[in-house]
């Protein structure tokens, strides 16, 4: 099967879902509370329904997170209770705050300075060791905020045509095998 090859469109709502995802997940640490409703209220599951709402609220278009060949993203800020004890939840970790593709592996996971501002993306498939319970990065790819200029207009940087290009090839690649 021929994948689709992003567009010119594509580009420029993948500039804007990350704009958007960092100055949210800026402002949440700022505020020391995420700044809801959240994409994942209640369960990864449940995002369908969340949808309308989270869209508005935000005052985004649904269409940022909709992509050739049915990549579709899962936008998550905020804590995660469900691996992290309830007292020790902390926003601005790689756990808490990112973007996936749900039901795969595949995420677009923000790299953090010393005050939680977000520095950089890595498009990479995240694999669990079944036996000890530790994360790997598989075929990761790296682009600063800087790089990827994500408040210009016009033609995007190489860098997120890149970044965007390598989810898209994550992708092509798991639904082969899945």
């Amino acid at each position: 099967m021929a994948f689709a090859t992003p567009t010119a469109t594509d580009y420029e709502n993948f500039r804007t879902l990350l704009a958007f995802f960092v100055k949210q997940a800026d402002f949440n640490e700022r505020m020391d509370h995420v700044d809801g409703p959240n994409s994942n209220d209640t369960v990864q599951a449940d995002i369908d329904a969340a949808h309308a709402e989270f869209f508005k609220r935000y005052g985004i278009s649904e269409d940022i997170i909709h992509y050739p060949n049915g990549l579709e993203y899962h936008i998550l800020f905020g804590t995660d209770t469900f691996s992290e004890p309830e007292e020790n939840v902390a926003q601005g970790t790689a756990t808490t705050t990112e973007i996936d593709i749900p039901q795969t592996p595949i995420a677009l996971t923000p790299s953090f300075d010393d005050n939680k501002q977000i520095t950089a993306f890595t498009s990479q498939i995240v694999e669990e060791d079944q036996r000890t319970g530790d994360f790997k990065d598989i075929d990761p790819f790296t682009a600063t905020v800087a790089d990827l200029d994500l408040e210009g207009k016009g033609e995007p940087t190489e860098a997120l045509k890149s970044l965007l290009d390598h989810q898209e090839k994550l992708f092509e690649t798991w639904k082969a095998n899945h």
